[in-house]
């Protein structure tokens, strides 16, 4: 089962009524879409590999103890590689 979102700010339709075209937080006119699993892993591996790039100072220390804690989470190894070649493309920014 796919989720409703608006696509102003991502918000579920209110009382499950997507025909009132207002979104239930903003308030805007907006349309619901289906939500895309795609965007929301890659967003999710991205805020992950920030959060983790800031956290572990991964510019001045290295990978080790980011990595460390990534491999904590009992993610997939791929997103745990995913995030690991973030981190790394973080640091020659």
């Amino acid at each position: 089962m796919s989720s409703l979102i608006s696509n102003c700010c991502g918000a579920s339709p209110w009382l499950g009524n997507e025909q009132l075209e207002r979104c239930s937080d903003c308030l805007e006119h907006c349309e619901f879409e289906t939500e895309d699993k795609t965007f929301s892993k890659r967003f999710f591996l991205g805020t992950l590999a920030s959060k983790l790039f800031i956290l572990h100072n991964v510019k001045e220390t290295g990978l080790g103890s980011a990595r460390r804690e990534l491999m904590s989470m009992d993610l997939p190894i791929s997103d745990v590689q995913e995030v690991s070649r973030m981190l790394i493309h973080m640091c020659h920014e």
